[in-house]
């Protein structure tokens, strides 16, 4: 629809049914999805701003947005969608779930608008600007790599940030988290997580409920450093069971913290220097 040499201006659909797309919509304008929306192939979607006010399931087929402005996934959830890309320079907006078969690149910069759970099931997930929003952020990319070559949480703050699975994690740029909204653990690295590289100098996490930064066990070869934590309810770092070979925290400053600067629970091969706790 609108792909041949004169675009549709706009593109909407009103609620209460569904769309099903099986091809690709392009429009000089914006596109508005107001009722369920069902891939029934692979489709590019390229608009200046999409909206998407309800689910959207993908049955295995990929998604590829291009908006130059903002595009919102503001419905629950989307679910089922095979490989998901979103570029074109402009911003994403996520609210609720989105699960993926297959990769999530986040190529513009991306808001929260809620408390999101991001889910990928091979391939991993990149974010290739920043990530902002006073929210809780879930993500899991199984045994593919989480890669933020942004700021994270730079203009926004985010709430906390849970990296429940990952091969690897890299962060290029800062990390900043206010915890003040929730009680929970500021930065979570989930069991198993290994190769987590979060070391850029001027990265915060202020008033967390739980610990600043707590790992839930085995993370091999990870190195945490660069990071001011502040007023947590618990340990600053709190380090679970397991195997840490290879694994670094330093160039950490831990102040009022709530127990510990730093508490460690049998962590194997840990290295633990340069900390002001």
């Amino acid at each position: 629809v609108g792909n041949l040499t004169t675009p549709l201006e706009s593109f909407a659909t009103d609620a209460g049914g569904s769309t099903i797309l099986g091809g690709d919509v392009s429009v000089a304008g914006n596109q508005s999805f107001g009722d369920l929306v069902h891939l029934a192939a692979s489709v590019t979607l390229t608009a200046a701003n999409q909206t998407f006010a309800a689910n959207l399931t993908g049955e295995g087929n990929d998604l590829t947005l291009n908006a130059s402005g903002t595009t919102t996934l503001a419905g629950a959830s989307v679910s089922g969608v095979g490989n998901l890309t979103a570029l074109g320079g402009g911003v994403t907006e996520i609210n609720g779930a989105v699960v993926t078969n297959g990769f999530q690149n986040l190529s513009d910069d991306v808001r929260l608008l809620g408390n999101v759970s991001l889910v990928a099931g091979t391939g991993g997930m990149s974010f290739g600007g920043s990530v902002d929003g006073n929210h809780v952020a879930d993500l899991s990319a199984n045994n593919g790599s989480v890669v933020f070559t942004g700021a994270v949480g730079n203009v926004t703050p985010l709430v906390a940030l849970n990296i429940a699975g990952a091969a690897s994690v890299d962060a290029l740029s800062t990390l900043e988290i206010d915890g003040s909204l929730a009680s929970l653990n500021g930065l979570r690295i989930g069991e198993g997580v290994d190769q987590v590289n979060i070391a850029q100098p001027g990265s915060r996490i202020a008033a967390a409920g739980r610990a600043g930064i707590l790992f839930a066990g085995n993370s091999t070869g990870s190195t945490i450093a660069g990071f001011t934590i502040t007023g947590t309810g618990e340990a600053g770092i709190d380090v679970q069971p397991g195997n840490y070979a290879g694994a670094v925290i330093q160039g950490v400053v831990v102040t009022q913290a709530g127990a510990a600067g730093i508490r460690l629970s049998s962590s194997q091969g840990l290295t633990v220097g340069g900390n002001g706790l």
